[in-house]
């Protein structure tokens, strides 16, 4: 497995190498982590420096904390910060994107953020957390994850990398179905297999009412949220109004949003 965990000097962005540790350690087999720290365009020698020192530090951290024979990387990039993120995540294909959104507001944590246009773009699933969710960004204990689906095969795309953290956490789960209509659609039974096959306990909660309220109601319960977003590649508005992007940008608890590839 190989995770890509961009790094901004904060501690909230440095606290997403804890979850981000933990897949690794619950992976089959040694992988890697990835640290992309972006400066400005064009920084000045004495900066770069700097920022090199900044990630070797990281890396000699990581290291003397024990990886499970993971192998360590970083890369010290000059740029737009999300525009970077994306070109180390094209060319290096981790499996996973972990990192943390600095918004203030719940207006500003996801709309224009590095985060939301990461997420507009990547093909992995993405880990992230906000800065009210820091009592999770704190203990990222997953004890509990909250799987969101909509009956569609898109919705199946989180199943994955739910599977995943619930593995690497010992983690139970919800998986959430809410339904708009009068008339309650098929069940989650095939998911709900899906889950259970590979070891997780799963509980299906089939309820009426709007998706992202529900979700967010659900949430209250759980330390995770993992959903999937109907969004392609090359939609630039697929994102605005999305059920995604209103729970992420109400939520206050780690997500797992993962989109379609193109």
């Amino acid at each position: 497995m190989k995770i890509l965990v961009p790094l901004d000097g904060s501690e909230l962005a440095e606290g997403m190498l804890v979850p981000a540790k933990k897949l690794l350690e619950a992976s089959d087999s040694p992988g890697e982590l990835l640290l992309v720290h972006v400066l400005d365009p064009h920084p000045e020698a004495a900066v770069r420096d700097g920022g090199e020192h900044y990630l070797e530090t990281v890396r000699g951290r990581l290291e003397r904390e024990g990886l499970a024979g993971a192998e360590v990387r970083w890369f010290l990039e000059g740029g737009d910060p999300a525009e970077r993120i994306l070109v180390i995540a094209k060319e290096q294909g981790p499996d996973w994107i972990v990192m943390a959104t600095h918004g203030g507001s719940p207006e500003r944590a996801v709309r224009g953020s590095v985060a939301e246009r990461v997420l507009r773009s990547a093909n992995q699933p993405l880990l992230l957390a906000n800065p009210r969710g820091s009592w999770a960004a704190k203990t990222r204990a997953f004890e509990r994850i909250l799987i969101a689906h909509d009956g569609s095969p898109f919705a199946d795309l989180v199943l994955r990398p739910a599977i995943q953290i619930a593995q690497a956490f010992a983690s139970q789960a919800t998986l959430l179905r809410a339904f708009p209509d009068e008339v309650e659609p098929d069940g989650l039974s095939v998911a709900v297999e899906r889950l259970r096959e590979a070891g997780v306990e799963v509980e299906p909660h089939v309820v009426q009412g709007e998706a992202a309220g529900e979700i967010l109601a659900a949430a209250t319960g759980h330390d995770l949220v993992c959903l999937a977003t109907h969004g392609r590649s090359g939609l630039a508005r697929w994102w605005f109004g999305s059920v995604a992007e209103r729970v992420l940008r109400a939520c206050d608890r780690p997500l797992v949003v993962v989109r379609p590839s193109s």
